[in-house]
């Protein structure tokens, strides 16, 4: 689960471990955050795996590389979902938002959720296993966000 060190990622996270799931939550801060832990110790008294590893989804290299190494250690990917994604500078206005702001939303919001589910993709081919790849978008796609 990609983004899975809080919001929604980490809420999929939860409900994949609560039916039994071996997680492994990619985000990009060096730490887990407090709710990431208390999630990791409630998953394991369920007796699962909840894992955090840190890596940018918009790295080809890294996301290829992060889950090739899942693959490799169950022999097997079965779902990847791609819930990392940033809203962008909530205070300024879309007449005066910076290209580099644009850019940086496009880049995880977009780029990143196909490298991501490339690598997943790449994974179940190598392992030859038939499995889900889930990609979440934000309701902002189909609303708009007064503030």
């Amino acid at each position: 689960v990609t983004g899975g060190n809080g919001g929604l990622g980490l809420e999929m996270a939860m409900a994949l471990a609560e039916a039994g799931a071996t997680l492994y939550c990619i985000d990009l801060p060096d730490t887990p955050s407090p709710e990431f832990n208390a999630c990791a110790a409630y998953a394991e008294k369920l007796g699962t795996s909840f894992n955090y590893v840190k890596a940018d989804v918009t790295s080809q290299a890294q996301m290829s590389s992060v889950i090739s190494k899942i693959a490799q250690q169950h022999g097997r990917i079965d779902a990847c979902v791609a819930a990392a994604g940033i809203l962008g500078p909530t205070e300024t206005s879309a007449l005066d938002l910076s290209e580099d702001d644009f850019r940086k939303v496009q880049n995880v919001n977009t780029t990143g959720v196909f490298l991501t589910a490339q690598a997943a993709l790449n994974g179940m081919v190598k392992t030859g296993s038939k499995g889900s790849i889930i990609l979440i978008a934000s309701m902002s796609g189909s609303i708009v966000n007064r503030g």
